[in-house]
């Protein structure tokens, strides 16, 4: 009985560690992720933009001067490659002001100011296909903002509200990685004599 009891203690500080080790590798993300503090890089260093309430983790001083360059940006691309169907749908999905990005997660919402005409824009889960520039709008949603061609456009935005996909499906992978922890510590204590 005390072997196995050696055992399942081992198995358990076996499982803590590689759940530990494991967990933190995937939840952290690597250079060029979006991010909110610190503590949601792997590297810790998390460059932010207050008043767009993003950033972006970097690890190394090259990272950090392109980061820093794209949270600088201040132009929109009105881009007429997005097909009137793919058009259509998104605005079926997202409502008729939704704009592609690669660095905000869909659903967010941004107050978009484009010739001096401020709207709430959704972000779409079409990526904006480049880090430069920060949001994509078809001519349709460019319309709305009396910009009738394609091509780059100056325009100001702020950080509306959060999408909340990319949190959810986070936090339910952290809960699976430290339940099964959880899990193997009780069956162990139930087991010990």
């Amino acid at each position: 009985m005390k072997k196995s009891t050696s055992v399942l203690i081992a198995l358990v500080f076996v499982t803590a560690k590689i759940t530990e080790t494991y967990c933190t590798e995937k939840i952290c993300k690597e250079d060029f992720n979006k991010c909110y503090t610190n503590d949601d890089c792997c590297t810790k260093k998390c460059i932010t933009n207050n008043k767009l309430q993003l950033g972006f983790c970097y690890g190394n001083p090259d990272s950090e001067k392109l980061v820093s360059r794209i949270l600088k940006q201040n132009k929109c691309l009105v881009d007429s490659s997005i097909n009137k169907k793919l058009d259509e749908k998104m605005k079926e999905e997202y409502g008729s002001l939704n704009v592609a990005s690669d660095i905000y997660q869909d659903e967010t919402i941004l107050e978009l100011t484009i010739n001096n005409i401020t709207e709430r824009v959704i972000i779409n889960n079409l990526n904006s296909k480049s880090k430069s520039p920060i949001l994509r709008l078809s001519l349709t949603v460019a319309k709305n903002f009396v910009v009738e061609k394609e091509g780059f456009v100056p325009c100001h935005f702020t950080f509306f509200s959060k999408g909340f996909r990319e949190e959810k499906y986070h936090w339910i992978f952290y809960f699976i990685c430290y339940i099964t922890y959880y899990i193997i510590t009780f069956i162990t204590y139930l087991m010990m004599p």
